[in-house]
């Protein structure tokens, strides 16, 4: 028969009751039933899988790679889709929609490759704050060059957004960067 001896954080209590992989003494207040037998609440605490543990200078990369990615294509989104407004092609609009829903995966894509392909919400804030960057960006050089190759007296204001379509454009975009984490 086990000798009793005092718990580890009771030490008032006697216990012949061990943590199966640290050996510490605990009673029955202070021990956890796992899949392997009883431990002590250090080691049956449950750890974080994998795949959501995010180490800050892996989420300070996918922030860098996310804003920048975002900025740049949101910029060239623009100034394409303000070219193909100024030269009056059929479906600008459209073509202008699918071009930020697509700005919408790649941010996404290069977002998760530079946060190795992990996941989780601070992620998802992420991509978001990169989407924030590609609307910026795509409105902004949208009026400016819109503006620069037509001359109008006014700023044309934002194409992408002028419409529910648009709106909608950029709510399928910021989804489809931030579903994958």
């Amino acid at each position: 028969m086990a000798e009793s001896v005092a718990c580890d954080r009771h030490p008032r209590v006697l216990t012949t009751l061990r943590c199966s992989r640290c050996d510490t003494p605990i009673c029955p207040q202070c021990l956890v039933h796992a899949a392997v037998g009883i431990r002590c609440l250090d080691c049956g605490r449950p750890q974080r899988l994998p795949t959501f543990d995010v180490s800050p200078g892996r989420l300070a990369a996918a922030l860098a790679v996310s804003v920048v990615t975002g900025a740049v294509s949101g910029a060239i989104a623009g100034a394409g889709s303000a070219i193909i407004y100024a030269a009056a092609l059929p479906f600008a609009s459209m073509v202008h929609w699918g071009a930020f829903i697509f700005v919408g995966y790649v941010v996404g894509e290069l977002t998760s490759l530079a946060a190795n392909r992990k996941r989780g919400t601070p992620l998802k804030i992420t991509a978001a704050v990169g989407m924030l960057a590609a609307l910026v960006a795509d409105i902004s050089l949208e009026g400016a060059v819109y503006l620069a190759l037509v001359l109008l007296d006014g700023p044309p204001g934002p194409l992408l957004v002028g419409s529910i379509y648009g709106i909608g454009a950029v709510v399928v975009a910021f989804y489809i960067a931030v579903r994958r984490f």
